[in-house]
C-alpha cells in the first residue's frame, strides 16, 4: 500500500529510509545529550554527586561500545 502511494507521487521508496535513517539518528543524539542537561535536577532531586551521574553514563558509553559488535553481526545474519 505504501509502495503504490509513494509511486503514485513519483517518491523512490530509499528517500523514506532516509529520512527515518535522519529521524533515528536525530532522536539518539537528543537522548544522548539529554542527560547532560539533566545533571543538575538530578543532583538536586536525588542528592547524587556529579561524578557518580558522570560515571553512570560514561558506564553506559562504554557498554554501548561493547555491545556494538555483537549487534553488528546479529543485524547482519
Amino acid at each position: 500500500m505504501l509502495a503504490r502511494m509513494l509511486a503514485r507521487h513519483h517518491v523512490h521508496c530509499g528517500w523514506v529510509v532516509v529520512a527515518l535513517t535522519f529521524f533515528t539518528t536525530l532522536l539518539t543524539a537528543v537522548v544522548m545529550g539529554l542527560t547532560g542537561v539533566l545533571i543538575l535536577p538530578l543532583q538536586t532531586e536525588f542528592g547524587w554527586e556529579t561524578g557518580s551521574i558522570s560515571g553512570a553514563l560514561g558506564l553506559r558509553l562504554v557498554l554501548f561500545g561493547l555491545a556494538a559488535p555483537f549487534a553488528a553481526s546479529f543485524i547482519s545474519r
